[in-house]
């Protein structure tokens, strides 16, 4: 019997505890199978609930998961739509997440491509949202994002994770950041979508503003 537990606008759904592990050369091409067969049965899913499929990422920490992420078809192309919209979603609610999560799981289950009890979840992308293709990656150009590259760059041979101001030139994404060796400028390193292990956008949030000294004080007492 499956254990469920609403969250947010996700539905988790799974059995005990699974110990899946993917080893050896053939761990990226097995994910990479599972992603595109589940992303498959989940596209058409989504669209007849009037929701558009941004991706779906694997997990293993625990148990093995599935997690779905969709946005309304109904506002256009979601990718049309800027990068650090706070809800680019805007109408997905938990209803939609739980009936795509029931009739997703069904399918799983019917085609039998997952190995074995996994959990998982649907909800929409977020403001920290992941990117799963270059088309993507392309909206958020302009914007702050977190890279974690696949193997170091040559221009840093003993790092794999960047924080910076993403750009593109000559048909290849640029990430520009701090170079600590010389605050004072900034470095640059230049990558391909497929480079990439994950990309997520950082969402920046309006500073608020305290009042100050100077703001208007509130009266004690009567007037004179």
């Amino acid at each position: 019997m499956f254990e469920t537990s609403l969250q947010a606008c996700g539905l988790f759904k799974g059995g005990p505890a699974a110990s899946l592990f993917f080893g050896g050369n053939d761990t990226d091409m097995a994910q990479k199978n599972l992603t595109e067969k589940t992303a498959a049965l989940a596209a058409p899913l989504a669209r007849s609930l009037g929701l558009a499929l941004w991706g779906v990422e694997l997990l293993h920490s625990g148990r093995f998961g599935v997690r779905v992420f969709v946005e309304n078809a109904d506002g256009g192309d979601p990718d049309a739509r800027d990068a650090d919209t706070e809800n680019s979603a805007q109408g997905v609610n938990i209803d939609q997440c739980a009936e795509l999560s029931r009739l997703l799981g069904l399918a799983l289950d019917a085609e039998d491509i997952l190995p074995g009890p996994y959990v998982l979840e649907v909800s929409s992308p977020g403001m920290d949202r992941i990117f799963f293709d270059a088309g993507q990656l392309d909206k958020a150009v302009g914007h702050i994002v977190e890279l974690s590259l696949r193997d170091p760059a040559p221009a840093f041979p003993d790092r794999r994770n960047f924080r910076g101001t993403l750009g593109k030139e000559d048909g290849l994404f640029v990430l520009r950041f701090k170079n600590e060796e010389a605050p004072e400028t900034d470095a640059e390193l230049p990558f391909a979508f497929a480079e990439a292990a994950k990309v997520r956008l950082v969402p920046l949030f309006p500073e608020k503003k305290l009042p100050g000294r100077g703001g208007k004080k509130k009266k004690c007492g009567g007037s004179q």
